[in-house]
């Protein structure tokens, strides 16, 4: 990774129900983790995908190669068919499309408990904003 990408800050370039697609999205798992916390008002105000803080899902994506047009039907690669792809009605070009690339997810309940998904591994946040590596039994 560049120096110029690790300083640069992310940017939500797209909402698509409770995915968030996301430009320049930090590296690490310490890095999601603060970004998480620094915007997670964000995401409840701006973005709504808090609206039930019992029991949430949010989804963050990594944006990529941005818009892009769909596969033709029945095109497959090894690594990308048509089926990997969400496409916005909302945009009036032939490249509506991104491609989806899970990178995190956070979800559970904001006054409980938070699971923060990086990689394999489940990161427990508490209430309080303790946030430790859960173990694996």
């Amino acid at each position: 990774m560049a120096a110029w990408q690790i300083t640069r800050p992310a940017k939500i370039m797209a909402v698509n129900g409770v995915a968030l697609f996301v430009k320049n999205i930090p590296s690490s798992d310490a890095g999601k983790i603060k970004w998480w916390n620094e915007n997670k008002k964000l995401f409840s105000e701006k973005y709504h995908l808090m609206n039930n803080s019992d029991n949430f899902l949010i989804i963050f994506m990594d944006f990529g190669d941005g818009y892009q047009e769909l596969p033709e039907p029945g095109w497959t690669s090894f690594d990308k068919s048509e089926d990997d792809f969400i496409c916005f009605d909302n945009v009036k070009s032939k490249k509506r499309c991104i491609y989806k690339d899970w990178v995190f997810d956070v979800s559970g309940n904001m006054s409980k408990k938070v699971f923060i998904n990086i990689a394999g591994k489940t990161y427990i946040q508490m209430p309080d904003g303790k946030t430790e590596l859960a173990v694996e039994k």
